[in-house]
């Protein structure tokens, strides 16, 4: 799925995101990989986890299915882990 410039601009003002927040959302909604993810944003796979795991608590998410619908506003958040 790709997310506009504005739509992402939207996602990120609704949840509060921070620009490598928005950075990895808008590659998580294209469906780039972890590794990819990782490389692109110059940091290691466990770093980007662990970013991720924060990101999803913050927009209610407890995986990348989840997060994906939510910030697409297809689903209600459910609070995160």
């Amino acid at each position: 799925v790709n997310s506009a410039p504005d739509d992402l601009i939207s996602i990120a003002r609704r949840f509060g995101m921070n620009p490598k927040e928005q950075m990895a959302t808008s590659m998580l909604l294209q469906g780039v990989t972890m590794v990819s993810i990782a490389r692109q944003m110059n940091t290691t796979r466990g770093s980007l986890k662990n970013r991720l795991t924060k990101l999803y608590d913050k927009v209610g998410a407890n995986d990348r299915a989840e997060f994906t619908l939510i910030v697409l506003g297809k689903l209600q958040p459910t609070g995160g882990n």
